[in-house]
């Protein structure tokens, strides 16, 4: 599962709020920051919606990382 400092790179990439990333997720604002602080790790249920925010994350940024 992905660190919590990939989730603000993440986050911080495609330069939205918590709240418009949990809102991609389909989690709330105060999940996202748990997740984001390593408070919880995310549901494993949510990985797919995860590596999605990664490749848009990746493909704004030019690269790949891997998560193809």
């Amino acid at each position: 599962m992905m660190a919590p400092q990939d989730l603000v790179r993440i986050r911080e990439g495609m330069r939205w709020t918590q709240t418009q990333a949990a809102a991609k997720v389909g989690v709330s604002a105060n999940t996202w920051a748990r997740w984001e602080r390593g408070e919880v790790a995310p549901h494993p249920l949510r990985a797919p919606h995860l590596q999605r925010l990664l490749r848009q994350a990746d493909r704004k940024r030019g690269g790949t990382d891997g998560a193809t």
